[in-house]
């Protein structure tokens, strides 16, 4: 049974799903009753990308510059449900042990190399073998990747895997040259199949895409002649920008949401599965122990700092998804109220009595480092001293991912997937790369192999699924503060605004009108 993603997010309107490079949209606006622009360039301005290497990526936001040229094997639909991509069809065999993958016809890469089962076998491979791999714990099922014919791939498990489906449409899933993996850079350069092209990359500035008249899909073909980001860390600068006419689009924070509308602009909410945590190295004391874990979730007023600092977008959470999503766990949800008193008593049986002091890294984001303000502040009514280090935002991600810190704590947004088993397997499991100790326990492994088998229907995928949720929650894995839905703010000449639930722009199926 293949899992069915329920958008229903606290009225959030939203027609498409997570980091996918190709989502069919429902209610997204009409190009056929409006007069598009051929030669516009859609301008939108984005932070940085760490890496624009699909198996070196250390953030779901940079599907935002991935998504023009990488296209993924699977592609979802506007209710978060698999469908075809640069595969057409799947199956799985009676075991679940075996994924079967046809491919689709005439397609190639941007350099002219075909797109085949050769290519799918080169991607997954060194996706699972390269050493600085961030997509290996996500394929983690996968023992072997087959090339059968030119177009059938068979993905051999070590494990059941109901959710690679919807993993393969995420960054995990795209397809890059087998020539470009041999011999370019893809750290500088992209070579795909999708709709646009990269034709300019000035690291840090600018990137530039262009429409890729080879195109194999025509009903999907590039609606514009060229996208153009602005690549910025300052979110000052971004509105002046947006306010001075030098933008079509741009991501805003929500306290600037109400200015934008005022000026004329669009604002659209969106995305929900992201939420702002304290990030535990749970390898690390004190956050190897349990009732330090449980203190923390207790000690944090959610409510409030969501009220000072979220402007209405999103709300408080006990857990890593919303409510109204499937994965999203009742039980889970009543475990941590807001209780300074519980959580002095729990330090006091960790052995702390008003000593506890730690240090927190959190990127150097308007967003994360008044989040970490409030969190020092919370804490210290009850004895907890937190030392605030920070770092700029491309380089948080390998610094405590990657173990070049001892600092046990990040305070930051996960920006979440379009999987709730992705989420799993990133920040809960000895191989997920959003696990900077690598810890994890033998509850949470065993109900997550359960739910990673097919199910009987969608409710009894749904139990397994929120079971794992449930487990993680009751021994603290995690502190969430509040999930976010963030705005984006867009003229009215933008054509095609549907975002993936993800929170981020699909700008491969955007327009500009002729007129507006």
């Amino acid at each position: 049974m293949l899992p069915l993603l329920l958008v229903a997010l606290l009225g959030v309107s939203l027609a498409a799903c997570g980091g996918g490079a190709s989502e069919p949209k429902a209610g997204s606006s009409s190009a056929a009753s409006t007069e598009l622009d051929p030669n516009a360039t859609i301008r939108y301005a984005t932070l940085p990308p760490a890496a624009i290497d699909p198996h070196r990526t250390t953030c779901a936001c940079e599907i935002v510059h991935l998504g023009p040229v990488y296209e993924t094997l699977v592609a979802r639909d506007a209710g978060g449900r698999p469908v075809p991509g640069l595969a057409k069809s799947w199956e799985f065999s009676a075991d679940g042990k075996t994924l079967t993958f046809h491919l689709q016809d005439g397609v190639t890469f941007h350099d002219g190399s075909p797109f085949n089962a050769e290519a799918v076998k080169a991607n997954l491979d060194r996706a699972l073998t390269l050493p600085e791999s961030t997509v290996k714990g996500d394929l983690a099922a996968i023992e072997g990747v087959n090339a059968i014919d030119e177009r059938t791939v068979q993905l051999n498990l070590k494990e059941p895997g109901a959710s690679l489906p919807l993993i393969l449409s995420n960054i995990a899933g795209m397809m890059v040259s087998p020539a470009a993996l041999k011999s370019a850079d893809l750290n500088t350069t992209m070579v795909g199949t999708g709709p646009y092209k990269l034709t300019t990359h000035e690291t840090g500035r600018r990137m530039v895409f262009e429409r890729f008249d080879g195109y194999w899909d025509s009903a999907k073909a590039a609606k514009a002649a060229r996208i153009e980001l602005m690549l910025n860390s300052d979110s000052t600068a971004t509105f002046n920008a947006l306010r001075s006419g030098q933008l079509d689009i741009a991501s805003i924070l929500p306290n600037e949401a109400k200015n934008a509308e005022s000026l004329g602009f669009t604002i659209k909410a969106t995305g929900g599965l992201g939420y702002y945590h304290l990030h535990l190295n749970r390898s690390l004391p004190p956050f190897d122990n349990v009732k330090v874990r449980q203190a923390m979730n207790f000690a944090i007023d959610r409510q409030a700092i969501f009220n000072a600092l979220g402007f209405g977008f999103g709300g408080p959470t006990t857990e890593p998804f919303p409510p109204g999503y499937w994965a999203y766990s009742e039980e889970a949800a009543n475990l941590y109220g807001y209780d300074p008193g519980k959580a002095k008593a729990l330090l006091a049986e960790a052995g702390f009595n008003g000593n506890l002091a730690f240090d927190v890294i959190v990127p150097a984001t308007p967003g994360s480092v008044k989040i970490a303000e409030a969190v020092k502040s919370q804490l210290g009514a009850i004895g907890v001293t937190v030392n605030i280090n920070t770092v700029e935002g491309t380089q948080f991600a390998p610094t405590f991912f990657g173990g070049k810190t001892t600092i046990p704590v990040g305070i930051l947004q996960w920006t979440g997937r379009p999987e709730a088993r992705q989420t799993f397997s990133q920040l809960f499991t000895s191989q997920g790369y959003g696990n900077p100790g690598r810890h994890t326990t033998p509850e949470v492994e065993k109900l997550l192999a359960e739910a990673n088998k097919p199910q009987e229907s969608q409710d009894a995928e749904a139990k397994a699924v929120q079971a794992v949720t449930r487990q993680l929650m009751e021994q603290a894995l995690d502190v969430p503060i509040y999930y976010y839905t963030a705005p984006l703010a867009y003229t009215g000449k933008v054509v095609g605004m549907e975002p993936w639930i993800s929170g981020y722009i699909n700008l491969r199926d955007l327009g500009l009108t002729t007129k507006g």
